[in-house]
């Protein structure tokens, strides 16, 4: 009996969790979208096929639940545009942050330079009336 109770007592290591051998889902239908290349959004089928062909993943029930809801989850992230609806094609999302960061900064860099101009026009126009009052009163 006390060999009973001596291995009860010892804790049970837990196994490590397995770790995918393929990216997120998200990733792979980015990857999908991208190297397809259709203008008006890439279908459902094309992306699983995509997915299949380039990725160790095993096709099946699970893989359809798992295509559908890393598309709901990246249309809810702002990842992915679904043009057509929730069934229909996926596209991928623009990202506007970096353009209106690049737009602040040239709007910036436009109103210093027309500020120099002016301050430089105003300190020319001031020559200009000197140099010809001189001419006026040797003439």
């Amino acid at each position: 009996m006390a060999t009973t109770t001596a291995a009860a007592a010892t804790p049970k290591v837990k196994s490590a969790t397995k770790k995918a051998e393929h990216p997120t889902y998200e990733d792979m239908i980015k990857d999908a979208v991208l190297s397809l290349k259709e203008r008006k959004g890439s279908s459902r089928p094309a992306i699983k096929k995509y997915i299949l062909a380039n990725f160790a993943v095993s096709s099946g029930p699970h893989f359809d639940s798992q295509i559908s809801a890393a598309i709901k989850r990246g249309s809810a992230k702002d990842l992915f545009a679904l043009p057509k609806g929730l069934s229909g094609t996926v596209k991928l999302k623009k990202v506007e942050k970096k353009v209106e960061k690049k737009t602040e900064k040239k709007t910036a860099k436009k109103v210093e330079k027309k500020t120099a101009k002016k301050t430089e026009k105003k300190a020319a126009a001031p020559k200009k009336t000197a140099a010809a009052a001189k001419k006026a009163t040797k003439a």
